[in-house]
């Protein structure tokens, strides 16, 4: 959870944080509420073979109380999750 006082909502720069190609966005300016799937492909640790592919997703889903002020945040990984509320709400604590 964040405190975010401005009017200033950049959301199209979530595109610094996740990968366009590989990322699905849902996005309801009205309500506030973004959406944002990204699609991962990493080959695995648990196996030698280096063509054995593992495909999974993080999901970060973000909610913008305007009215009290706060962001609140839902994600499969938090390090990317801080950084995309840091880029689409600046300077939110």
């Amino acid at each position: 959870m964040f405190k975010y006082q401005s009017e200033i909502i950049a959301i199209d720069i979530w595109k610094e944080v996740l990968n366009p190609e590989r990322t699905t966005p849902i996005l309801n300016e009205e309500e506030f509420v973004y959406i944002f799937i990204e699609e991962l492909e990493e080959n695995v640790v648990w196996s030698e073979q280096k063509d054995i592919i593992e495909y999974g997703y993080n999901f970060f889903v973000i909610y913008y109380d305007k009215e009290h002020g706060i962001v609140h945040i839902n994600e499969t990984d938090e390090g990317k999750g801080r950084r995309l509320v840091e880029k689409i709400f600046a300077n939110a604590l």
